[in-house]
Parts: C-alpha cells; sequence; structure tokens
C-alpha cells in the first residue's frame, strides 16, 4: 500500500473556479496581505467605510461578507496618499483580467508639455485643414 502525499487528499484551490472568483479571491487575499501598510485591521476598517467585523468576515477563508467596489477604491484612494507602489499593486490585481498594464504617473517637464502640445495642435490643423498656430497668433485675446 503506497502512502499518498497529503497534498494530494487535500484541495488548496477551487478547480471549477471561474475567471471572476479567481479575481476576487486574489483582491481580498492582496488586501489582507497589505492591511499592516494601512495601520491594521481596524484602521482599514475605517479607511474602507465598513465595520471591523464585517472586513473580518469579508477576509475570512470561507467569507459571509463582501467587499465592495466603494470599499476597495477607498483603501486605493488612501494608499495612493500614503504608499503609492501598494496603491499601484492593487490597481494591479484589479486590471490583471483586463491584461491591462499599470504604471505610475509622470510629472512631464514644461519642455516635454510644450513638445506634446504642440504635436497635438499640429495633428489637429492637420485633421482640419487649417493652420490653428496661425490662427491663434493672429487673434490671441480669444
Amino acid at each position: 500500500m503506497s502512502a499518498e502525499p497529503l497534498s494530494n487528499l487535500v484541495e488548496l484551490e477551487p478547480k471549477d473556479e471561474s475567471p471572476a472568483e479567481k479575481l476576487e479571491r486574489d483582491v481580498y487575499r492582496f488586501v489582507q496581505s497589505i492591511l499592516s501598510v494601512v495601520g491594521g485591521h481596524d484602521t482599514a476598517a475605517r479607511i474602507m467605510r465598513m465595520d471591523s467585523g464585517d472586513l473580518t468576515r469579508a477576509l475570512a477563508p470561507k467569507p459571509t461578507r463582501n467587499l465592495t467596489v466603494q470599499n476597495i477604491m477607498r483603501l486605493g484612494a488612501h494608499l495612493a496618499q500614503s504608499s503609492p507602489v501598494t496603491a499601484q499593486r492593487l490597481a494591479a490585481a484589479i486590471l490583471k483580467p483586463f491584461d491591462l498594464v499599470v504604471s505610475p504617473r509622470t510629472q512631464l517637464t514644461a519642455a516635454e508639455q510644450a513638445r506634446r502640445a504642440r504635436k497635438l495642435m499640429n495633428a489637429m490643423s492637420a485633421a482640419c485643414g487649417v493652420d490653428l498656430w496661425a490662427q491663434a497668433m493672429e487673434d490671441p485675446g480669444t
């Protein structure tokens, strides 16, 4: 009689889980993992404007409560101020099924802003067949 490893007997991940259920599980696990970043469980519950007990039940292995989009957005907004890297990781976890890349916002220099504005104005001029630069220079008051 051969002994099977215990890992073969215990199902760690549901096999028939839909992509939406997997996303939900992954996001909930991520929220659980970052509670310490925001100051703990009770602080996270206050940030998300939910009862601490409801947060506990939502993050339990077999949840009896759900986190709402508003809860997650409030947490993300707080993290954007206090821990931008963690906020970016939360956004990436949410957007994973859409195959989108999340990157930090870049601050453009004045020269780069002017270059991009000029490029946009030239494209608009070409699209409508009018020299918008010339019009802007002729009548700067409007």
